[in-house]
């Protein structure tokens, strides 16, 4: 079996009322996959799936090719939802294979305001797995209600929880954040929850892609959905040796988080 690194929540969005990135090109996004040496990859455009998505798909095969690894793409977006005024970030990544998608299939995009009836059709009519990304920062300048977001999980809304975010970690920002996410997934497994530990960089520039990855076992790359559905997943952060020491100590301050951490 050999162990995978997967990167799921990485940003190339671009604003054309202003004229500026939030994020990186796809061709620089993609060729920092294949520098960093993960395996798997998606661009996670903020309620947007567009032709970037494809444009990196299709740099991260021609790239793969050049440096003879396999690196796999997929299909991903990031959501903004809001249930009952709380509202949050929820990664969704499509099982069906990326290189079926062209500009003429493209999903269309779950709206903002959550319901679950809607949200199980959408998942029934689009497959893949839902990531609760970051619970703890703020989103759009509300504030966190880790009620609403307990409920998502308790009601099977979601597959896993961004336990370590990338960005968080490099900009040394808002580092208590990780540790509260850390406590809340504790709570879902004393509740007997199982859900799937993530990690993932939420690189908006190249030097973080990889830094923080998302580790599972399997024979091939179409074991990812495995993994997370069996919750079979584990957060690894991949580089720097502070940010290393710093989630070592973190898991150690939320007693049994360490079972969830790669820290080889």
């Amino acid at each position: 079996m050999t162990v995978f690194k997967a990167d799921l929540h990485l940003h190339t969005d671009f604003d054309p009322d202003t004229g500026r990135w939030h994020g990186a090109n796809p061709e620089v996004m993609a060729t920092s996959v294949v520098m960093s040496g993960i395996d798997i990859a998606a661009v996670t455009q903020h309620n947007k799936i567009d032709s970037r998505n494809l444009e990196f798909r299709d740099q991260v095969s021609e790239l793969s090719r050049v440096v003879h690894r396999d690196i796999s793409s997929l299909l991903g977006v990031e959501f903004t939802i809001e249930v009952d005024g709380n509202k949050c970030h929820v990664g969704y990544l499509y099982e069906k294979p990326i290189d079926s998608f062209h500009l003429g299939n493209l999903p269309p995009l779950y709206g903002t305001y959550f319901d679950y009836k809607t949200w199980e059709e959408y998942r029934h009519e689009y497959p893949g797995v839902a990531i609760l990304n970051h619970p703890f920062i703020p989103t759009n300048g509300h504030g966190i209600n880790p009620d609403k977001s307990m409920e998502l999980v308790q009601n099977g809304a979601v597959d896993g929880v961004e336990i370590i975010n990338g960005a968080v970690l490099d900009r040394r920002a808002r580092l208590s954040t990780i540790t509260d996410t850390m406590r809340f997934f504790k709570k879902i497994a004393d509740q007997g929850i199982h859900i799937a530990p993530i990690a993932a960089s939420d690189a908006h520039e190249p030097l973080v892609v990889g830094k923080v990855v998302t580790t599972f076992s399997g024979n091939t790359h179409g074991d990812f959905f495995d993994a997370i559905r069996k919750k079979q997943t584990k957060a690894k952060v991949n580089r720097g040796k502070y940010s290393q020491a710093a989630i070592k100590h973190m898991a150690e301050e939320v007693d049994g988080m360490e079972r969830y951490i790669d820290f080889s």
